[in-house]
């Protein structure tokens, strides 16, 4: 039961990582015109050049009979006629492995190009990147699976491929040739005379399979330790990435020892997984250095016999020695190749569970029981019909939310930490499958902006029209809204590239988002603490110039500082006991300058 249980694990997952690769190759959506007939044009002149290739060896072992006949025969004429076949051959195998090399590492890059690209678009959609943070699925490291896997994946699976395509057409090739050279075996035991036909293509055969099953008991392990190798390793470097990203806060809080600490404690998994690999790793290339060692004068000490007897010359016993490496080798393919096989299935492994996450994602989405309703004046207003909001783990958050606002009606939301300000928002803007209730809104017309900036790599211009690009935004409009945020500072660099998320101060990354919203000029505004880094001066002029730059928005705003209510209409009180969102209608009015 144990050997059909695997057989069918084995199945399911192989049936799985096909329905990962295969899309390339069965459809041209996603690729450029002829990607499709290119890839598969590609793939055929690898497979055509991997045939010749051992076509071609075939060919040189009976012409390294020739010659090692002829040098036992000290023929001179018949050895120089072998050696230029053989010179012959030589510059032809490496003119094609040539052909070969540009072609598998083409569609290599291709494959690749196109895996990223469509799962990459999968992992933005609908901030499916978003939601893996949210909650546990499964995996780590979503960026090194989307990067260093698919490149091992569709580097390994050609090479894998095109292996055994060689490896089994040396197997029937050179097969015959030991077969037929080698003859029969005839010898008594007992008083039973016995004749094995072949001889020493089963004699090739037993070597390897035993070879093979010794090489799986050893070497086992190593599928498993190559995956936990490659999640410590990609720990460790987003622990550095984390580092950079975050070097002011961590060396203003003289955080240098305790990120020491950090680090190493990480390296220390690097430590005792790369041990655990070397153990496994060398035990396999010492069996297989005895193995081959003793593969290279096997087929010499079991073909001596008819040497001696006459039944075969020199030039027969070179080409029986060749013949049973080349069967021995295709047939012990496995063992040989079990340490990148292993490689390979950890990535394989790590693709298909980046998928089942994604696929875990998805299933979330459509099993939110949020709906929405196209309304009359659809756009005109938000409303919630009882609204429950829970976390990923089921804990109810907020419970029987109901509101309704109008076009105009700006409001703060306010509220303990943690009460559920910041996810009431992430609903709206449909960021949080685990809601249930009813919603009217129109998302084009909404803009979020949080209290982190994101800024892109690149110039200022580029993270001032972020999420747009700076071509589509009008330059003039921005010099004069960069005078409206007071970041007149920063004209002259508006073209120069740096990393704007660190140059910048949080205040002034605060007022790009905010100049950003002035550039989009959205029908709803939500801020999440947008202004927090700045101080209460700047925080007026900022949202004094929001109300006069955008006199048709509706600002929502989320906020501790009671200095903004002011600029709100209404007042949304977010209790944390109740699980309730209460409402109070006419704020302190807007104080004089």
């Amino acid at each position: 039961m144990a050997f059909f249980r695997g057989c069918a694990a084995i199945g399911d997952f192989f049936v799985q990582l096909w329905g990962v690769l295969a899309p390339y190759w069965k459809s041209g959506e996603r690729s450029k015109s002829g990607e499709r007939s290119m890839a598969w044009f590609l793939l055929l002149v690898t497979a055509i050049i991997t045939v010749i290739t051992v076509y071609i060896g075939v060919l040189s072992s009976f012409v390294y009979r020739d010659f090692f006949s002829a040098m036992q025969a000290l023929d001179q004429d018949a050895f120089f006629t072998a050696l230029y076949w053989i010179l012959g051959y030589v510059v032809i195998q490496a003119a094609i492995e040539y052909v070969k090399t540009q072609a598998s590492m083409s569609l290599i890059m291709r494959w690749r190009r196109w895996l990223t690209i469509n799962y990459v678009d999968r992992y933005l959609a609908n901030s499916t990147f978003y939601q893996l943070e949210l909650k546990n699925y499964g995996i780590d490291n979503p960026d090194q699976r989307l990067s260093e896997d698919f490149r091992n994946i569709t580097k390994e699976t050609l090479d894998l491929l095109m292996e055994i395509l060689r490896t089994t057409l040396n197997l029937v090739s050179f097969s015959a040739i030991l077969w037929v050279v080698s003859g029969t075996l005839e010898f008594s035991v007992f008083g039973f005379d016995i004749a094995i036909p072949g001889y020493m293509f089963w004699a090739a055969l037993a070597f390897a399979i035993i070879g093979t099953w010794l090489a799986h008991v050893i070497a086992r392990p190593l599928t498993q330790v190559n995956h936990d190798l490659q999640a410590v390793e990609a720990d460790f470097r987003f622990q550095l990435v984390r580092l950079r990203e975050n070097a002011e806060s961590i060396a203003l809080s003289r955080g240098e020892r305790s990120e020491q600490a950090g680090l190493a404690y990480r390296f220390s998994h690097i430590w005792d997984k790369w041990f655990d690999y070397v153990k496994y790793t060398k035990r396999l290339f010492g069996f297989r250095t005895l193995f081959m060692s003793s593969s290279s004068i096997f087929p010499t000490v079991l073909a001596s016999p008819k040497f001696f007897s006459k039944e075969i010359d020199f030039g027969e016993l070179m080409q029986l020695g060749q013949a049973f490496a080349q069967v021995e080798s295709a047939m012990a393919w496995f063992m040989n190749a079990y340490d990148r096989i292993a490689a390979w299935k950890a990535s394989a492994n790590r693709l298909l569970a980046l998928q089942e996450a994604m696929d875990a994602v998805d299933a979330d989405q459509a099993a939110s029981n949020l709906t929405h309703t196209d309304a009359p004046d659809k756009g005109e207003t938000i409303t919630l019909t009882d609204i429950d909001l829970a976390l990923p783990n089921g804990d109810p958050l907020l419970e029987n939310v109901s509101l309704t606002l109008k076009q105009g009606d700006h409001a703060l939301i306010s509220g303990q930490s943690g009460s559920g300000k910041s996810t009431l928002f992430r609903m709206l803007a449909g960021l949080w499958p685990w809601a249930h209730g009813n919603i009217d809104i129109d998302a084009g017309d909404t803009m979020f902006i949080p209290q982190q900036i994101f800024f892109p790599q690149g110039p200022l211009i580029n993270a001032i029209a972020y999420p747009d690009l700076p071509e589509d935004i009008d330059r003039e409009e921005v010099l004069r809204l960069m005078d409206v945020c007071q970041l007149n500072d920063f004209v002259d660099d508006l073209d120069r590239v740096d990393n704007w998320s660190r140059t910048l101060s949080g205040g002034e990354r605060q007022r790009i988002g905010m100049l950003r919203a002035m550039l989009q000029k959205p029908k709803w505004l939500f801020l999440d603490e947008a202004t927090s880094a700045m101080d209460p001066s700047m925080e007026r002029t900022l949202y004094t110039a929001l109300f006069d730059q955008l006199p048709d928005t509706t600002v929502i705003s989320i906020a501790h500082r009671e200095s903004l209510r002011p600029f709100h209409d209404r007042l949304l009180e977010v209790d944390p006991k109740t699980k309730s969102v209460e409402l109070d209608i006419g704020p302190d009015p807007l104080p004089a300058e």
